[in-house]
């Protein structure tokens, strides 16, 4: 009876032992967020403040992709574009990385050539609206097609283009509206 005890003595000293290092990094986990937590309430209204304009900036640059999406949606009749933009700060500068992708769309039939005028005219326009100025600022524009094959999901790049800001020249207000006419064969 004594051995029984002994041993289960055993098995709890060794379960404690392979507790102890999880017990320890919980403890270390708590302390680490209690002085986080401390570290924030001491600085509390420098952190709302900062988080606020971050919350600002990441609503205004969600805004005005929007905006943009939906004046190319507009410009070139079709559903299948999105529009992504990227700052990120080099010193005191933010340069901007604006993505347009067109999905599915008809354009993926274009000779290269004429994808290529479109990817110029949408950079362009992204150049104007989101007033890229630093050289550093880029505009890429891509065309993909994508779809479903039983359970997978597939995509491949037709087209890709991307213009330095400094390569684009500004927009003219007249500019042409490229839409497929009822005959697939002629473009106007």
């Amino acid at each position: 009876m004594f051995t029984t005890t002994n041993a289960k003595a055993h098995e709890f000293s060794a379960f404690l032992f392979k507790l102890f290092p999880k017990v320890l990094k919980l403890a270390l986990v708590n302390i680490l967020s209690l002085s986080m937590f401390v570290g924030i309430s001491s600085c509390s209204h420098r952190f709302v403040e900062s988080m606020k304009n971050t919350v600002q900036e990441v609503n205004q640059s969600f805004q005005k992709a929007q905006s943009f999406q939906s004046i190319l949606i507009d410009k070139y009749k079709e559903k299948g574009i999105v529009v992504g933009l990227q700052e990120t700060s080099m010193g005191k500068e933010q340069i901007k990385f604006i993505s347009v992708q067109f999905t599915n769309t008809p354009f993926n039939k274009l000779t290269a050539s004429e994808r290529k005028n479109i990817a110029r005219d949408v950079a362009e326009l992204a150049k104007a609206h989101f007033v890229l100025h630093k050289p550093e600022d880029f505009v890429w524009v891509s065309f993909v097609e994508s779809g479903h094959y039983i359970v997978f999901e597939y995509s491949r790049s037709v087209d890709f283009y991307a213009f330095e800001s400094s390569e684009l020249v500004p927009v003219v207000s007249n500019s042409t509206v490229f839409q497929f006419p009822h005959d697939k064969n002629q473009h106007k």
